[in-house]
Formats: structure tokens, sequence, C-alpha cells
């Protein structure tokens, strides 16, 4: 059910954007590089909400609202009693706002057709483990690892005393995905080359990363497969 979801994303996203047609000598080496070329996004909300999905979006002029870090509680050297961790979809959810959720039918969409990382590949990251004693050092350090992963957009960790007084802490770790599947494709006049680079395999945090050619000289075909943990 999540393979066809997926598929169905790509195809919109095939058909809101125009193939890029080149001589051979303009190709470049990654296709993905054809696709960072298209920058302008379409007029119509679903295509533009699809095409989000692949483009960064260009910097802006605006001044960017001011995040508010939550603090951390002055517990330090207790012992760290449970690791909740919650992993959220990348579209309509906050790290840091429980109550808010998607609101409207294509961030609905877009993450039925994401798989949301798995708590385990989070929990590997962590530079804290349970019934060892809370480290704030290691915890923004924690902090800063999993945001530098490629597969994730935004994370927050808060701590909860077990009760008033307490001698024991709960972390809690929220982790806002990142859409992590880029679908890659070229037409040129000798060849045609299709792809998709996975940067989130089955929610475990490796990349998959695969592209299929074929030369209309000849007719021959050739696929390229890699994986990395």
């Amino acid at each position: 059910m999540l393979f066809n979801h997926k598929i169905t994303v790509y195809v919109i996203i095939f058909l809101c954007h125009q193939f890029l047609f080149s001589q051979d000598k303009l190709i470049p080496k990654d296709s993905s590089t054809v696709l960072s070329g298209i920058v302008t996004p379409p007029k119509n909300k679903t295509a533009k909400f699809f095409h989000r999905l692949v483009f960064k979006p260009a910097k802006s002029q605006k001044i960017k609202k001011k995040i508010i870090v939550p603090k951390h509680l002055k517990v330090e050297g207790k012992i760290i009693r449970n690791i909740i961790i919650t992993t959220l979809d990348p579209f309509g959810y906050s790290d840091s706002d429980i109550d808010k959720i998607p609101k409207n039918w294509s961030e609905r969409t877009g993450n039925r057709a994401h798989l949301k990382s798995k708590k385990i590949a989070i929990k590997n990251l962590l530079l804290f483990s349970k019934n060892k004693r809370y480290s704030l050092l290691e915890i923004k350090e924690s902090e800063r690892i999993l945001r530098a992963q490629n597969f994730i957009n935004r994370v927050t960790i808060t701590e909860k005393l077990a009760a008033p007084k307490s001698d024991s802490v709960d972390v809690f770790v929220r982790v806002l995905d990142s859409w992590s599947s880029i679908p890659k494709f070229n037409i040129s006049n000798s060849k045609t080359g299709l792809g998709l680079k996975e940067r989130n395999f089955f929610g475990l945090g490796h990349q998959l990363d695969y592209y299929y050619s074929n030369r209309k000289s000849d007719g021959k075909e050739a696929n390229n497969i890699s994986y990395l943990t």
C-alpha cells in the first residue's frame, strides 16, 4: 500500500513538471542536478505543494520568525527513568507544538506517502540512555547530531521529573521528519534515465540510490544502485 501511495505521488510530480531536454554536451553527470535546475514553482496550489517536496525554496529576504527553544530543567545528574521517542510525518506537524496537526489535503496526502523514521533509528543516534545520569551536554549534542541527519527536519528534546523532588527524570524526544524520497529523471537525444533516491529507507535512516538508463543508439540498458547504512 505504501509503495502504491509513493508511485501516485511520483506520477503527480512527473505531470506537474516538464521533462528537461538537452544536448549530450549539456547533460549533467548526476541527473538529480537536472531537477535542481527547475526552480520556478507552478501557480497551481497542488502542483506547488509537490514542487516543494523536491526543491528547496530560494532564500527569502524576509525576516524569519524567531524560534523559541524550550528551556531545559535543572536536572543535571538525575537518573534517566524513561526515554520517550516520537517521530512525526513531515507535513503539518511540529516538533515543539503537540497540538499542531495537518489541516489540508496536500499535507495529509504527502504524509500518507511517507514512512516515518523508526524509533530505533533515532535511539541509535542518542548519546544518553536509560538508567544513566542526565547530562545537559549530552542532550544538546544529541539534538545537534539528529538535526544533522538529512532525513530529519527538526528535533526537540525536553525532560520532566518523574515526581516532585524526584531523583529520576523522563526524557522526551520529538523528531519531525524531512521528505525523504527524491525522484530523478532525464531525457536527452542520446538516452533516457529515471531513478529514485530514498534518504530514509523503510524509516531506518539508511540511504538507497537507484538509477536506470537506456541508451537510444543501441538500446543498451544500465542499472546503478547503492545502499548506505
